[in-house]
């Protein structure tokens, strides 16, 4: 006895199921990247040094906008103080001369966020 389904359909529900799953897959992934993201620009937000404020109020997370199925990328900038990033974490040269030491604060955030993405995506 032989069920209603021709391979040919077959074949079709089979293409259609993995598309759904693959795309359930990348709205989790996506929500993931985004979430993460966020968290690390707050992170970034209470970590960063503090003169006046204007620079550790300046993290943002931003979602980059893609080509179909290129996937998520999220950038977190300063978008006040874009140039002191560098200056700060890594130390500058004093006009009078000397060296102010850098306060390790994006790398931190990076490995953490690198790690809680890792520890989603399983």
């Amino acid at each position: 006895m032989t069920s209603g389904m021709s391979i040919d359909n077959l074949a079709s529900s089979m293409r259609a199921i993995a598309s759904d799953h693959v795309q359930g897959i990348e709205k989790t992934s996506r929500g993931d990247v985004v979430g993460v993201g966020k968290a690390t620009a707050r992170k970034l937000k209470s970590t960063s040094p503090k003169k006046q404020g204007k620079y550790a109020k300046g993290w943002k997370a931003t979602e980059e906008k893609q080509g179909a199925g290129s996937g998520t990328t999220v950038v977190v900038a300063n978008a006040n103080k874009p140039s002191l990033t560098h200056l700060l974490e890594k130390g500058h040269e004093k006009r009078d001369g000397g060296f102010v030491s850098g306060t390790k604060h994006i790398e931190p955030a990076f490995e953490e966020a690198v790690v809680e993405l890792g520890r989603l995506m399983r």
